[in-house]
This record gives C-alpha cells, sequence and structure tokens, in this order.
C-alpha cells in the first residue's frame, strides 16, 4: 500500500505542474480522477490477495486505503494551491473531495471485489495478473461506458463512480456540478450496501454462501441502501445523472416534423420551432449543394428554451453542439434568423463525406478526430451577420500579428489559444481551399486523405498563397482596433483562474441594479484575480452608477477612455459611456464631446448608428429622454422598455415628419415578437426621412420581420434599397442577400 500511495501523490503532483492544473479545481479533478483510480484498484487488489481476511476486515482495510490515498491526493492538490494561489478554494475543495477523492475510496473498493471475483473464479487470487486486470476493469470499464453513452445519446456530459464528473464543454467555462451531490450520495449508498453484505457473507471452498447475523436492523439498513442506489439509477434523468434522446423528447413534449428536418421542442416554443424548421429545411438544402451531397439524412434539432435548459439535459450550455453521427444538432432558441444553426447544420450533412465511428473529419480513419478541420468547414459554409468576413477578420488578425499557423488550426493544437480566433482562422483557410481547389477537394480532404495529396502542395505553401490573399485585403485601423479586441486574448487554458472568474462574472451582472454593492465586491475580487479583465473594470463603473454615484462612475470611465493599457475598441466604449453621462444629466456639450471622441474609433455600424442617434437628438428634449429611457436610463435603475416606449409613442406623436421614433417602436415590437404590428411601424419610419444608419438598420430589421413571416416578396422588395446603402459593409450586405433568397 505504501507504493501505491507514493504512486497517487506523485500523479498528482506532477499533474500539478501543468499550468491549468496547477490549483484545485474543475481541471486537476478531472485529471486525477482519470489517472489515480486506476493506480489505487491495483494497489489495493495485490495488497489484499496475499492476506485473505474475513471480508469485514477486508472492506475496512480498502476503505481506510482509499481514504488514505483521497488525503494524500488532495495534499498535493493543496500543495498547489498554496504554491500558485487559490481561484476558489470552497468551490475547488468541494469539487475535488466528490470527484476523485470519493472515486479513489470506490476504487479501493473494487480493487477488493477484483480480488474476490480472481478467488473465486481461479481458486486463489496469487497470480498478479488476474488481479491487476479484473481491477483495472473497473476504472476503465466505467470510462468506456462513459464514451459509448456519448455516442450513444445526446449527453456530452458524464457523471462516474471514479472519475467524478466530466461537464462536456471546453468552452463553457462555468462548471456547474449540481448532480454531483445525488450521486455521491448514491456512491455513500453503495458502499454501505457493501458493508452489510460483507458482513452477511463467508467465503467458502465452494465460493461464498450467505449467513444471517440475527441483525435485523443493520440488514434493513443494507437493503435501504442498495435501494437508494438502484433508485438514483432508475431516476438518472431526473437527477440529471444521464440522459437519452428518448427522455429529452419526452420531457420536452412536442415534435414538429418536415421534409428533412424534426423539431423537439417544448410546446411554449411551438412557434419560434415552426421558424426553425423552415430556416432548417432551406439550409439543408443550400448545404447540400455547396457540400456536393446529392441526399440529406433525417435531422433531429432539439431546441431548449435557454443555455441552462441544454445545460441540464445534455451538457452544454452556451456552446453548440452537433453529432454528426446520430443526424442530431442541439441549441437554445434565440432571435431569427438563428445564429448557429446553419453552423450545427453543416457539422451533420458532413458526416455523408467521412468515415470512421464519428462521421467526422480526422485521421486513422476517422477515429482521430481533426477539430480545425471540422470547425473550419462548418465556419466556412455558415453564414454570418456581421461586419467583415471570416476573410476580412483573418486579414486582421494577420496585421495584428496573432492569426493562428494553419499547421497549428489542424489537428488537436486547435484547442490551445483563443477559440474565437482558432474558429474564424479555420473557416477561412478551408474557404480558400475550397475557392481554389473545388469542393470535391475539400471532401476528400474531411474523407480523411491528406491534404498535400489532394492539392498537390505542401500545407506550408497553401498558407503562404493565403497569407498572399489576405495581405491583399485593405482594412481601417478602426477595424484593427475591434480585431484586437476580439481575437488578442488568452484562450481558456491560459487565462487566470477562468471558471472562478466566468462564475462570479455570471453572479454579478444581475446583481449590479438590486444589489450593486454587492456586485461592485464581487468585480474587484474578479480583478484580484485577473487583473487586466475589461469587463470587471466597466462593471465597477456600472455599479456606481447604479448606487447613484455618477461623479464616481464618471471618473471610473474617464480612466478607462485615456487609459494607454486598454484596447483602443475599449477605450472608446468607456468614451460613449461617458457621454451617456452626460446625456442624462441634460448636459448636451459634453455628451457630443465625448460621443464625437468614441465615434471615430467605432467599427461596428451598431454601435455607430446609436452613436449617431444619441448625438443627434441630445438636444431635443423628448427624442433625448426616449432614447435615455430605452438606452442609457433615466435612473439608476438602468434602461426600462415599458417607460421607453411610452415615451417613444409621445415622440412619435408629436414629431410627423421624422421616422426614428417609429423604427424604434418597431424595433421593440419585433423584439417582443409583435410581427404583425412590427411590420406596420417599420413601414410608417421607411416612409419618413431617417438618418442615413438608421434608414440602413431600418431596412434590414424590415427584412427579417419579412422573412419571419414568410413574405418573400416584401424581402425581395426592399433588398435593393438596402444593398445601395452606403454605410453598410459589403460582408453585411451579402448576408442580406442571402437572406432575401432564403425568404423565397
Amino acid at each position: 500500500m505504501p507504493v501505491g500511495l507514493g504512486l497517487v501523490a506523485a500523479v498528482v503532483f506532477a499533474l500539478g505542474w501543468l499550468p491549468p492544473l496547477a490549483r484545485p479545481g474543475y481541471e486537476l479533478a478531472l485529471a486525477t480522477g482519470l489517472m489515480a483510480p486506476s493506480l489505487v484498484a491495483v494497489a489495493s487488489g495485490l495488497e489484499q490477495r496475499t492476506a485473505p481476511r474475513a471480508l469485514p476486515e477486508a472492506l475496512r482495510r480498502a476503505l481506510a486505503f482509499g481514504c488514505v490515498a483521497a488525503l494524500a491526493a488532495c495534499a498535493m492538490a493543496a500543495f498547489h494551491g498554496v504554491r500558485t494561489g487559490f481561484c476558489e478554494p470552497r468551490e475547488g475543495f468541494t469539487l475535488f473531495a466528490l470527484g476523485p477523492m470519493a472515486g479513489l475510496v470506490m476504487a479501493s473498493v473494487w480493487g477488493l471485489l477484483a480480488v474476490e471475483v480472481v478467488r473465486a473464479t481461479h481458486g486463489d487470487a496469487s497470480r498478479s495478473a488476474w488481479t491487476v486486470l479484473a481491477a483495472l476493469a473497473g476504472p476503465l470499464g466505467s470510462l468506456v461506458c462513459g464514451v459509448l453513452a456519448f455516442y450513444a445519446t445526446p449527453m456530452v456530459f458524464a457523471y462516474d463512480p471514479f472519475v467524478g464528473f466530466f461537464s462536456g464543454s471546453f468552452y463553457d467555462t462555468v462548471v456547474l456540478a449540481d448532480g454531483l451531490w445525488t450521486y455521491r450520495l448514491a456512491s455513500a449508498a453503495t458502499l454501505v450496501s457493501a458493508a452489510v453484505l460483507a458482513h452477511h457473507v463467508e467465503r467458502k471452498a465452494s465460493g461464498v454462501r450467505f449467513v444471517w447475523r440475527g441483525r435485523p436492523f443493520e440488514f434493513t439498513l443494507g437493503v435501504a441502501a442498495f435501494a437508494v442506489t438502484v433508485g438514483s439509477v432508475w431516476q438518472g434523468p431526473a437527477l440529471g445523472h444521464w440522459q437519452t434522446a428518448s427522455t429529452i423528447a419526452r420531457a420536452l413534449g412536442v415534435t414538429t416534423a418536415g421534409a428533412v428536418c424534426r423539431v423537439t421542442h417544448e410546446p411554449a416554443l411551438g412557434d419560434e420551432a415552426k421558424v426553425v424548421l423552415r430556416e432548417c429545411e432551406v439550409h439543408v438544402r443550400e448545404l447540400s449543394l455547396w457540400l456536393g451531397i446529392e441526399h440529406a439524412p433525417p435531422i433531429e434539432v432539439f431546441l431548449f428554451r435557454d443555455a441552462e435548459q441544454k445545460r441540464g439535459f445534455m451538457g452544454a450550455a452556451h456552446t453548440s453542439i452537433a453529432k454528426p453521427w446520430r443526424h442530431e444538432i442541439y441549441i437554445q432558441n434565440e432571435e431569427f434568423p438563428h445564429p448557429v444553426l446553419r453552423h450545427e447544420l453543416a457539422h451533420v450533412l458532413a458526416a455523408e463525406l467521412a468515415r470512421g465511428p464519428f462521421r467526422v473529419a480526422g485521421t486513422l480513419g476517422g477515429w482521430l478526430p481533426d477539430p480545425g478541420l471540422i470547425e473550419g468547414l462548418a465556419e466556412a459554409a455558415a453564414l454570418r451577420d456581421d461586419e467583415l468576413s471570416s476573410d476580412e477578420w483573418a486579414a486582421a488578425m494577420r496585421t495584428l500579428g496573432v492569426l493562428p499557423a494553419a499547421g497549428k488550426l489542424f489537428g488537436l493544437g486547435f484547442f490551445g489559444g483563443a477559440s474565437s480566433a482558432n474558429y474564424t482562422a479555420a473557416g477561412s483557410f478551408v474557404a480558400y481551399v475550397r475557392a481554389h481547389h473545388g469542393a470535391p477537394a475539400v471532401a476528400r480532404w474531411y474523407r480523411g486523405e491528406r491534404l498535400e495529396e489532394v492539392v498537390g502542395a505542401s500545407i506550408l505553401e497553401l498558407e503562404r498563397r493565403w497569407w498572399e490573399e489576405l495581405d491583399a485585403v485593405r482594412l481601417t485601423d478602426n477595424a484593427l482596433a475591434e480585431a484586437r479586441l476580439r481575437f488578442d486574448h488568452p484562450g481558456v487554458f491560459e487565462r487566470s483562474c477562468p471558471h472562478a472568474v466566468d462564475r462570479m462574472l455570471g453572479e454579478a451582472g444581475p446583481r449590479e441594479s438590486g444589489d450593486p454593492e454587492r456586485a461592485l465586491a464581487v468585480y474587484r475580487a474578479v480583478l484580484d484575480l485577473d487583473p487586466g479583465h475589461v469587463r470587471a473594470m466597466f462593471g465597477i463603473a456600472s455599479c456606481h452608477d447604479r448606487a447613484g454615484r455618477e461623479r464616481e462612475a464618471a471618473q471610473e470611465l474617464r480612466g478607462l477612455a485615456t487609459s494607454a493599457l486598454l484596447p483602443e475598441a475599449a477605450r472608446a466604449m468607456a468614451a460613449e459611456k461617458v457621454g451617456d453621462l452626460a446625456l442624462r444629466a441634460g448636459d448636451v456639450d459634453q455628451a457630443r464631446h465625448w460621443y464625437d471622441n468614441a465615434s471615430g474609433r467605432v467599427f461596428h455600424e451598431d454601435r455607430l448608428r446609436t452613436l449617431e442617434l444619441k448625438r443627434h437628438y441630445a438636444a431635443d428634449p423628448v427624442g433625448r429622454a426616449a432614447l435615455v429611457s430605452l438606452l442609457v436610463g433615466a435612473d439608476e435603475k438602468g434602461p426600462n422598455g415599458v417607460e421607453a416606449m411610452d415615451r417613444i409613442g409621445e415622440w412619435r406623436a408629436g414629431a410627423k415628419g421624422d421616422g426614428v421614433p417609429a423604427y424604434l417602436a418597431g424595433r421593440q415590437l419585433a423584439n417582443a415578437h409583435r410581427w404583425k404590428r412590427a411590420a406596420e411601424t417599420l413601414d410608417d419610419a421607411l416612409a419618413a426621412p431617417l438618418l442615413p444608419r438608421v434608414l440602413a438598420e431600418a431596412l434590414r430589421l424590415r427584412i427579417r420581420v419579412a422573412c419571419m413571416a414568410g413574405d418573400g416578396p416584401k424581402a425581395r422588395e426592399l433588398g435593393p434599397r438596402f444593398a445601395a446603402s452606403e454605410v453598410v459593409s459589403p460582408a453585411r450586405k451579402r448576408w442580406v442577400e442571402t437572406l432575401v433568397a432564403r425568404c423565397q
């Protein structure tokens, strides 16, 4: 046993020197749970095989060894926490205790069970090889079961008796393992039932036999504990321990079917599901042509109410997931057009090109997935409503020196660095290959052939040609500043305490209005963990504003607006917020000064339009009051949609020759899914004079409303007017053009 304890301590000690595993938390708990239980099971089995004690005594020794091994692992984790600093000590140690520490106790007991099985089947347990194999069968077999569950169900998460909890998506940094408490309650019940069984079983030459000990309370306790174990498995879906496609479909309750797509959803999402179904059918037709697929398979779309419901059912919250081999995608309800539906459908349809059990791009016959090619193809096929195309964003990264090398994009290196940069760059590179070598070349590459053999050039040569095209793209300084804010930041494994920081930010945001002092303390705690976190800096200013301390808020924001340590785009955002405070106070000159300061550094059309509106109507008392209620907040409680609609109505009634208030009203109606009324109001706005940027957005919104209602002719009528706008980027014009085409 000392050797086993030393190995466990050495494993955790070694793991803790890897930067992502340097303190008690999810990653270290997962890595420990994957590696240490096998060592403990083998060590426990080998120790028990040569000293056949009575079963109760053997079980006590196994439990004691598991507990000591768990404490040794915990001590090493604590050592690394002291060495590098803790992020969330309570949460980290709780996850470590309920995960691998409890798993090591289970593994030690499994080692004893392995010995008993070998002894019963071979007459003795003196042969180490059989004992080692039987001991490894538990932890490794459990992992195999987890992989099979991943393959056979929608789940990407897993609860495991030895590992603890696997959240499924590395991009969802907020790890919620609420079900781990009930899962470990079932683990404890299993140990209790095993202890009672050990007291009622004796070894005999012919095997083992049950012996009544005359302890009815103890026996009843064992039966009850066993019932808890069985019940936890039986009620796994209700407890959140496991799900299948059938259990999710029953829980959601409704399926809406089309020619190719089926959407499973809650009854309350009936209208939204019909829109998603219509989108799905159109995307499938277009993507089939794009990929060169003759026949699309039936596709199941699970449409969840929100990210948290999706997390509860299949494990991924803010990360959308597809399982191509199951022809299933899992998305949450969002605005039309759905921002990720086409991307996820591309994954499923690309399965018709791929090999292997997972039907994705990869080597070794598809057994080793290539995440860069998988995501790059989906990004290249997707249509993004954005100011720049993926090629233009990649060109911006190239100019800034943060464009990932093509050789690192395709393979497991894809998970290094920032996900936003890797997804965009991979999409741009795959689109380049398709544009110059055709869809069949991409299909062969996706099917598993080496890219060099498909196109007759090395990846370095292809990268050089790709770079030449990117270098020819001309971008404004503001676009580069926006790209720096978007892409030039560390990936999840390179950030400081990402789980703690993102959980705290999620807690602080909703508290800003109701409990600004508590939110302020949380934001400051975030900066203690991650001193350069821009969102936390802005959160502090917002908390001062919500608490009625406008002077302190303005001071914080002015500091951010002039800080040389922040990206240019963040400084522009701070300048705009200083202008917002002045606008609310009625200081027109100061408001316009700060809006002008921001406008010269802002890139995105949406923000430029908002700045233009606030600056233009700063001196109009009625218009200013409406915009403050809608965008800034008339008091410390923040923006109020109900009050804003009331003020917009007053503004609209008194400004017959101005279409802006009608546009603002139409936008609020569209946000509320009042499509018919939104269409009428936006038509009124388009019949009156509008600022150029507002006119472009009103046209785009009216086209979207028309498509939502299935009114293709109206969308087709307005398309040329939008395309003629001089303030809209070419990328966004192309996106609206494809939207109009899909509306037909």
